[in-house]
């Protein structure tokens, strides 16, 4: 059972195609909307 996820992790995509279509999509109507609050936050938890 170990080897059979190990190799489902393997194949596994690096990316999420269906996530990042969707943003791409919605930046190009225009739709797509950023969390101003969030976006601070996380540049001040590296920064």
């Amino acid at each position: 059972q170990m080897s059979e996820l190990s190799q489902l992790v393997r194949n596994a995509p690096d990316t999420r195609t269906d996530l990042v279509n969707d943003i791409k999509q919605r930046i190009e109507s225009g739709t797509y909307e950023v969390n101003l609050d969030k976006l601070a936050e996380k540049l001040s938890d590296v920064l």
